[in-house]
């Protein structure tokens, strides 16, 4: 239930406020993948903010979940592959 209202909320993605909620659900819902996908929401809708950047090195470096923190490294290393700063990121995990 939770995975399809965190989908939903997407056809409001630019407000602020789902950003929030999407961010509370990476980091601290109970089950690895919801925390999944309210990573994959983040990086498909809002890469171009800049507050997405840090959600997603801290869930690339400190999820508990292998499948969370290979997803964010995904994302890291494909939209932020020309940036020197997440190349070193990622080649210190």
């Amino acid at each position: 239930v939770r995975v399809t209202a965190l989908a939903m909320l997407s056809l409001w993605a630019h407000d602020p406020k789902i950003l929030k909620i999407w961010e509370d659900s990476a980091q601290f819902d109970e089950h690895e993948v919801v925390r999944l996908v309210a990573v994959s929401l983040m990086a498909a809708f809002l890469k171009d903010k800049p507050d997405i950047l840090p959600i997603l090195k801290d869930r690339a470096q400190s999820d508990e979940a292998v499948v969370v923190r290979t997803f964010a490294i995904k994302e890291l290393s494909g939209a932020w592959k020309e940036d020197p700063e997440i190349q070193a990121f990622l080649q210190g995990l």
